[in-house]
């Protein structure tokens, strides 16, 4: 178990895991993504909590979505930009996929890089000044919540055979889907009263997501996951800042 836990933190962060021998497959180690997710949102909002002692509000959203990125290691950005060149371009099914596996970042990839990056930042400007357990609140769920959506798009079938997504599909049993998603739900409930709200919306939008690449992919990939841990990760930011100011005291 501590052997497929280091793995899963090897492949999805940055955090030091150690020297121990870790797992060179996803077998089993994706359903440890909402442990993976829950130290993430810890470590990301206990720096919101403290940096807004120091700095002004904007500066801590900056400072704050640039350790996001360093502790993952950008790994599902580069899921947004491949997204935003290869979904939205009227071509064949093949082209879309190709453009996605393409290192090089067009423009539509850039324009959606930014907006989620943009959307991180502003959001955790907003949360900032609130109280710790309220930013934690927000923080884990979108971390979470953001990586659990991996289990509902792994039922679908893989545009990409022997890609990134298609290991997380042959990687994961459906007892490990079921806990993690169960883990998130018990999650959502504890934040609530937003927790909930997020839970259903963050549903709803993957359902979309995978609309979307199933008609103009055929299937999902890694790309398509990552995008989609990303945009959720950014939805639930945003459903804790609406109304803040009618359910929590700064």
């Amino acid at each position: 178990m501590i052997k497929s836990i280091r793995s899963a933190f090897a492949f999805f962060t940055r955090l030091p895991v150690g020297k121990a021998p870790i797992h060179h497959s996803l077998s089993g180690v994706t359903a440890w993504l909402p442990l993976v997710g829950i130290v993430l949102g810890l470590l990301i909002g206990v720096s919101v909590y403290c940096l807004q002692f120091v700095f002004p509000p904007f500066i801590v959203g900056l400072l704050a979505c640039g350790l996001w990125i360093i502790l993952t290691g950008g790994l599902h950005l580069d899921g947004v930009a491949d997204c935003g060149d290869g979904l939205f371009v009227e071509t064949s099914r093949e082209r879309r996929l190709e453009i996605m596996k393409d290192s090089r970042l067009g423009t539509f990839g850039g324009i959606t890089l930014f907006m989620v990056l943009s959307v991180k930042i502003f959001a955790l400007s907003h949360i900032a000044g609130l109280g710790l357990w309220q930013i934690l609140c927000a923080c884990i769920l979108a971390t979470v919540l953001g990586r659990s959506q991996i289990f509902l798009l792994m039922k679908y079938p893989s545009a990409r055979p022997g890609g990134m997504g298609d290991a997380v599909r042959q990687g994961t049993t459906n007892r490990q889907a079921l806990i993690g998603t169960g883990i998130a739900a018990i999650l959502a409930l504890i934040a609530a009263p937003f927790g909930p709200i997020a839970f259903m919306v963050a549903t709803a939008l993957s359902l979309y997501i995978i609309h979307l690449s199933m008609k103009r992919l055929g299937g999902t990939t890694g790309d398509i996951y990552g995008c989609t841990i990303e945009v959720t990760e950014c939805l639930v930011l945003i459903i804790f800042c609406l109304n803040l100011h009618q359910f929590f005291v700064r």
